[in-house]
Parts: C-alpha cells; structure tokens; sequence
C-alpha cells in the first residue's frame, strides 16, 4: 500500500497533479484489503465437523440415492467435495455389526466417487448402534 501511494504522488508530480485515478486506484485497494482482510480472519482452521447417521438408517435396503439421501452423510460428502484436503473419519462400535455398516458405508462412498484414501474407519463410538462421520484435515 505504501509503495502504491508513493507511486500515486510520483505520478501525481509528473502529470502536474493529475491525482483522481491514483486516489481511485488507492480507494480501491483498500476497499479490497478492508473487504476481504475481516474475512480470512474470521474464517478459523477447518474445525472437525460430525454427523451422526440414525440406526434407522441400516434397517432399510440402501442404494447410491438412499445412501445420499441421508441427510448426515450428503452433509459429509458436501463438505468432503468443497475441501480435498479433509478426510473423513467413520467412527463405529466395536461389535461386528457396526463394523460391517462402516464398511459399507466405506464402500457406498467410494462406489459414489469419493477416494477411498481420505476415508479411516475407527472402532471408538461409545454404543453399540452409533455410527459417527467426522469431518476433518
């Protein structure tokens, strides 16, 4: 900014005053810097986000559109699709059938083109019926 308003006066000198596009120039970038600055600023470092799929879910014949249509994994998936640098973290119970949904549910998501590489199953939901989508770098 300095240095564009140093640039401004030498233009200014040279022209003999011809000041208003250089004050344009000057308005306009600090529009920008006070426009975007209070943004970026307030925007913290991606904070894990979690979802939590209802056991409703795993009692009903599932597809590619039924696996979507479930409100917490569309909200993962979207979240997932805007920031390829995040992973998602399934988190299910210990017991086999947990373990089995998780795998699924792995495999829905990666039939419906999401990289497998960004997907962690854990065994650490507290519950026997819980499956948790974290959202996280």
């Amino acid at each position: 900014m300095r240095d564009m308003a140093r640039e401004c006066g030498r233009i200014s000198q040279e022209r003999g005053g011809g000041t208003v596009s250089c004050r344009n120039r000057l308005y306009r970038a600090f529009m920008v810097v006070g426009l975007v600055a209070p943004v970026f600023a307030s925007v913290p470092a991606h904070a894990a986000e979690s979802y939590d799929v209802p056991p409703e879910f795993w009692y009903r014949p599932r597809s590619g559109e039924a696996v979507l249509a479930q409100p917490a994994i569309r909200q993962a998936v979207n979240a997932l699709a805007h920031a390829p640098r995040l992973s998602l973290v399934i988190h299910h119970g210990a017991d086999a059938e947990t373990q089995l949904w998780a795998a699924e549910l792995r495999g829905w998501l990666g039939a419906l083109a999401l990289d497998a590489a960004r997907i962690r199953l854990v065994a650490d939901a507290p519950g026997g019926e819980q499956i948790s989508l974290e959202v996280r770098e």
